[in-house]
């Protein structure tokens, strides 16, 4: 007798291989499919970071000129507040200068003051001493006038 092969044992793996070569190749219409879908949306969030990446430039331009636009500003200021501050320190410095000539000069007056009135205290020791001389020759005549009377009268 010869041996015959069951047809249904292979037919079952054939039926088999065929369903899974076609979900495979379902599954490849799938992926084609989907791997273009893929590719769009690549290419669309890579339009989106070119595009994201220019307004980010333009914007950083923007901000590195308002940023040199304020330095310049601020050198400006600077610069005024330098010349100022340099204006100010020179009248303070001529301020002081003028203020210590004036205390000298006040100075000097007092001095000058005080000599005066240790002169003028002098001139009147000196006047007093005079005038008690005087007032003593005075009395000294007035009394020598008495004795002249006196004697005349004798």
């Amino acid at each position: 007798m010869q041996k015959e092969i069951n047809p249904k044992l292979f037919a079952a793996k054939d039926l088999e291989f065929r369903e899974s070569r076609a979900e495979s190749r379902v599954d490849r219409i799938v992926e084609r499919g989907e791997s273009i879908k893929v590719e769009s949306r690549l290419q669309q969030v890579q339009d989106q970071v070119t595009e994201l990446s220019k307004t980010t430039t333009l914007k950083v331009e923007r901000l590195s000129q308002r940023v040199s636009q304020l330095e310049s500003r601020m050198d400006q200021v600077f610069q005024e507040l330098r010349a100022k501050y340099a204006t100010i320190s020179g009248r303070l410095t001529e301020r002081s200068l003028n203020e210590a000539e004036i205390e000298a000069l006040m100075e000097r007056h007092n001095q000058i003051i005080r000599t005066f009135e240790n002169r003028m205290s002098q001139l009147q020791k000196f006047c007093e001493s005079q005038q008690m001389q005087l007032m003593s020759a005075q009395a000294s005549l007035e009394e020598a006038r008495r004795d002249l009377a006196r004697l005349k009268k004798l």
